[in-house]
C-alpha cells in the first residue's frame, strides 16, 4: 500500500496555516493570519517540504497533521522549534531590568510576541523622552539629536562637557540618539519590517533603555 504526503505551510512561530498546501492552493497565506509572521512550507536548512496532511492509496480519509518540531529529512529544527528555545533563554533576563518606560511601552509586546512592534514603540518613547527634555518638539529624528546634544549650546549635557573625553562622549551619544531614530524607529515605522528573534528584540529594548537611561542622567544646564 502507498501513501503521500500533502505539503503544509506553517508560521514561523508555529502555527499552522494548511496541511493541504498542494491540494488547496487557495487555502495558502504569504503571512499568519494570528500572528503576522512569514509562513514557510519548506525546510529552511535542507529544502525538504514540511509533511502535511497523510493519505493512503485506496483508503478514504488519512491522518490528521501536526506541526513537527524537526525536520524529517535532515533533523534541524524548524523557526518555531528554535523560538521555543530562545524563549526559554530570555526569562534569565527579566525585562523587568529595563528602563520604566521600555517597560511601560513594550513589555505586553515582547510577551505576546509582537517583537517589531514592541521595538517600534521603545524608539519613539526615545525620541519622546528627548524632546521632552531638550524642550525642542518642533524638531525630530537626527535634527533633534544634533539640536539637542550639540556641543554649542546643547539642550542636553550628558556631563560637564570640559575634557576632550566628555566632548566626544557627548557628541558619540547625538550620533547614537541620530542613529537610533534613522536606524531602527524610522524603518519600523515606515516598512513592514519582521522581527522574530526575541533575543535580538531583547538587545534593541536594550539600548533604548540605556538612551533613556543617559538621558535621566543628564547634567542640567546653568
Amino acid at each position: 500500500m502507498s501513501d503521500h504526503f500533502d505539503t503544509m505551510q506553517v508560521c514561523r512561530n508555529g502555527h499552522m496555516i494548511t496541511a493541504y498546501y498542494d491540494t488547496y492552493p487557495a487555502q495558502r497565506q504569504k503571512f499568519c493570519n494570528k500572528c503576522g509572521e512569514k509562513t514557510i512550507h519548506q525546510c529552511e536548512n535542507c529544502n525538504a517540504e514540511i509533511r502535511g496532511f497523510h493519505t493512503y492509496d485506496g483508503i478514504i480519509g488519512g491522518e490528521d497533521a501536526q506541526v513537527e518540531n524537526n525536520c524529517y529529512n535532515c533533523g534541524q529544527p524548524y523557526p518555531w522549534a528554535s523560538a521555543v528555545k530562545l524563549n526559554t533563554a530570555t526569562v534569565e533576563i527579566p525585562l523587568g531590568n529595563l528602563h520604566p518606560k521600555v517597560i511601560e511601552v513594550s513589555q505586553k509586546l515582547f510577551e505576546d510576541k509582537h517583537y517589531s512592534q514592541a521595538i517600534f514603540e521603545a524608539y519613539k518613547a526615545v525620541v519622546s523622552e528627548l524632546k521632552g527634555v531638550s524642550g525642542l518638539s518642533n524638531l525630530d529624528g537626527k535634527p533633534l539629536a544634533e539640536a539637542a546634544l550639540s556641543l554649542v549650546k546643547p539642550k542636553v549635557k550628558l556631563n560637564k562637557l570640559e575634557t576632550q573625553s566628555e566632548k566626544d562622549e557627548q557628541q558619540g551619544f547625538m550620533f547614537l540618539y541620530s542613529g537610533a531614530a534613522l536606524g531602527v524607529r524610522n524603518p519600523k515605522a515606515h516598512d513592514n519590517m519582521v522581527q522574530s528573534d526575541p533575543i535580538k528584540t531583547f538587545e534593541y529594548l536594550s539600548f533604548a533603555s540605556l538612551l533613556l537611561r543617559r538621558l535621566d542622567e543628564r547634567i542640567e544646564n546653568d
